[in-house]
């Protein structure tokens, strides 16, 4: 009778600290690296706040200021060593530039959308600008790092366990 058993190339312990690699990876993602932004201006409180908010932690204010001292939104880029663009949303004021969200993460296009909307609501006679733009991509991320890491880790340790009762 022939038996066939299945090799594990990294042994269990390498496996289970693989899993655990892969999930400290997608954790950690999630909690520093993944966040929601949001850009309110009101004009009859004549102030524009912008936020942060991360998984576990509560909503960061950014930075607050007068509606009357954003000039307007623009789009700044930047090429990383390999020559690709990335693009980020500048916010204009009469004192300094701020940019909308932590990393250069966004396509031309959701620039060239969000710099409209606030360029649009400052030439507009608008009460409220409210946007958005949401760290969903980095938060898939992140679970799926976990989740790959965490399914890892529980099938070794099933494996030891196994053996633990089969040598008893």
């Amino acid at each position: 009778m022939v038996t066939f058993t299945r090799k594990r190339p990294l042994g269990l312990f390498g496996q289970m600290v693989l899993g655990l690699i892969f999930l400290g990876v997608g954790s950690a993602f999630l909690v520093f690296v993944a966040a929601d932004y949001s850009l309110l201006c009101n004009r009859s409180e004549d102030l524009c706040s912008l936020h942060k908010k991360r998984m576990f932690r509560e909503r960061e204010t950014i930075a607050q200021f007068a509606v009357q001292e954003l000039q307007g939104a623009e789009i700044q880029e930047s090429r990383d060593s390999k020559g690709k663009s990335h693009y980020q949303v500048m916010l204009v004021t009469t004192n300094i530039r701020i940019p909308y969200t932590d990393g250069m993460n966004l396509s031309y296009g959701e620039c060239s959308k969000t710099t409209a909307e606030i360029n649009t609501f400052l030439k507009s006679t608008k009460e409220q600008l409210i946007l958005t733009q949401s760290g969903l991509m980095l938060k898939l991320f992140g679970l799926l790092f976990a989740a790959i890491g965490a399914y890892v880790v529980l099938q070794s340790l099933l494996a030891m366990v196994r053996r633990v009762v089969r040598g008893m």
